[in-house]
């Protein structure tokens, strides 16, 4: 049989539960595009998708095929926000920022996040610590309760012993900074887009600090809300402890 000049075909496969998922579009000119799709949780790097090609690629899965290459490649990706912070961007406010991660098979390797109107410019390796325009930052000494805490939207009825609310700056790159540098001792976010945390998020780790979602660290992939950084594990676990109660 032939195909329809304007016919096309799709052949792909995945695993028996949908987690790993590879499919390719052809028409009569040969392959048009190749997609793939993941549950982040149930691989180990990107490249686990390669024993789900389709047929027509499943060969080409070797050195100096592209697709390939592609699959090696997607085992280190990087993660920018060009401007972090939009709303403030396009009202004229100096709080935006630009925010970079480095990510090898999963792991955030280094950040950068850069706040251009403050002439500030935070750094972060795996391992190696953290700095802002090339100082050390001092790990995170949190003080005793009350601890401070900006999130996006102050919890309804009574405060909450032991916390102190404030709004969030309307920008990660700048959130971060402050809990990086001791102004904060928690950030509670509803979104966990990687853009907007993966950079801060190693920056934290690095000074001593954690970041969890549902109770889970925080990671490329990881889903849930909210998402809750802080100084220390005991706060982070306190914090989203606390909202929960009282949200319910």
């Amino acid at each position: 049989s032939q195909l329809a000049p304007e016919g096309v075909i799709i052949d792909g496969t995945c695993d028996e539960l949908g987690r790993r998922s590879c499919w390719v579009l052809l028409d009569t000119g040969g392959p048009v595009s190749l997609t793939l799709a993941c549950d982040p949780r149930h691989i180990e790097k990107p490249s686990d998708l390669a024993e789900r090609l389709p047929k027509v690629l499943i060969h080409h899965n070797v050195s100096g095929e592209p697709v390939h290459a592609l699959l090696t490649a997607a085992d280190h990706a990087w993660v920018i926000d060009p401007v972090d912070g939009t709303r403030n961007f396009a009202h004229g406010s100096r709080d935006f920022g630009v925010m970079l991660a480095e990510v090898r098979r999963g792991f955030t390797t280094r950040s950068w996040i850069w706040q251009p109107l403050h002439d500030r410019l935070y750094v972060a390796e795996r391992g190696a610590g953290a700095t802002v325009n090339g100082t050390p930052l001092p790990r995170l000494a949190p003080p005793g309760r009350p601890w401070r805490v900006a999130l996006y939207a102050r919890p309804r009825g009574h405060a909450v012993a032991g916390l102190e609310f404030e709004p969030t700056r309307g920008a990660c790159a700048i959130d971060y900074s402050g809990l990086a540098e001791g102004r904060l001792d928690a950030l509670v976010y509803r979104s966990v887009n990687p853009w907007d945390h993966l950079p801060g998020a190693l920056i934290v780790s690095e000074l001593g600090g954690c970041v969890l979602v549902d109770g889970t660290p925080y990671a490329a992939g990881v889903p849930g809300r909210p998402l809750v950084a802080a100084a220390s594990e005991e706060i982070a676990v306190a914090v989203g402890t606390a909202l929960a109660a009282a949200s319910r």
